[in-house]
């Protein structure tokens, strides 16, 4: 779930719509705000003419945990769809 809302209602909805179980609350790889993951994932990165996740490996690792992004802005959403691609 991407939201802009804050983390705490994010969790709360996360939780209702059975994204989030209470056991998931406060593990930090589960639930983030947007800034801290584009700072976590290393940003935007240019590689050889192509736009990559400053660091996939991190990416790679945190995206089986990774169930709701808090106040999350355009950035954060465009780095998330990068990854995934």
């Amino acid at each position: 779930m991407v939201t802009g809302d804050n983390i705490v209602t994010a969790r709360a909805i996360a939780i209702n719509c059975n994204i989030l179980t209470k056991d998931q609350l406060e593990d930090t790889r589960c639930c983030m705000e947007g800034p801290e993951f584009y700072e976590k994932m290393g940003g935007i990165v240019v590689r050889n003419g192509k736009e990559e996740v400053g660091n996939f490996k991190v990416f790679k690792e945190m995206m089986p945990y990774m169930k709701v992004m808090a106040r999350s802005r355009p950035e954060d959403k465009y780095l998330m769809v990068t990854g995934l691609r």
